[in-house]
């Protein structure tokens, strides 16, 4: 699966504001996060991030959108309409594995500040059209599963960080037992 975090930005500059704003946001969080530190860590001006984004809020938006695109992108682009809501929440998994391991900082910044929730994965992507049908009937049972899958892949992430193993195998680790998650909760559905 291949993976480029700044694909649809257009302007260099902006992508390497946003590259800096990731690490910046990433060490010291929003609140101690400084626009001045974001500038220097994109070896920009100061002024340049201003030029762009009208402030530290607006970047922190713009940087979370893309975020959430780059994790969500897989959804769009290689979905099929054979494939279930389950097939696609593993594929879910697999990107956010993907993008922790060659992006830690990512990583940080969804822990602290970004949750994807059911209705985030569903719109705009190829699941729209699957998801309220399949799933609607009990909305307790989707918040359950995405809340399960996010732990799931937080716990991958953090076991590989400890035991220092393979990308591969903390990939393969966390589709294994997401799919264990998603047989249990469809074996649910069909009760």
């Amino acid at each position: 699966m291949t993976l480029d975090l700044w694909d649809g930005v257009n302007d260099t500059k902006r992508a390497k504001i946003l590259e800096g704003a990731l690490r910046v946001f990433a060490e010291h969080g929003y609140g101690g996060a400084k626009t001045r530190d974001i500038a220097s860590e994109a070896k920009v001006a100061n002024g340049l991030v201003f030029y762009y984004y009208k402030d530290k809020q607006t970047l922190f938006d713009e940087l979370v959108a893309q975020l959430k695109k780059s994790v969500l992108k897989p959804l769009d682009s290689e979905t099929d309409d054979d494939k279930s809501i389950y097939d696609q929440l593993i594929l879910l998994v697999e990107q956010k594995l993907t993008l922790f391991i060659k992006y830690p900082e990512v990583c940080t910044l969804f822990m602290d500040r970004i949750d994807l929730q059911p209705d985030e994965i569903a719109e705009g992507t190829a699941l729209a059209a699957m998801y309220p049908i399949q799933l609607s009937t009990d909305e307790l049972r989707d918040e359950l599963l995405c809340s399960a899958l996010n732990g799931l892949t937080y716990q991958c992430i953090d076991n590989h960080k400890r035991e220092r193993g393979s990308e591969d195998s903390c990939i393969a680790q966390g589709i294994a037992k997401a799919r264990e998650y998603i047989e249990f909760f469809a074996e649910l559905e069909s009760r």
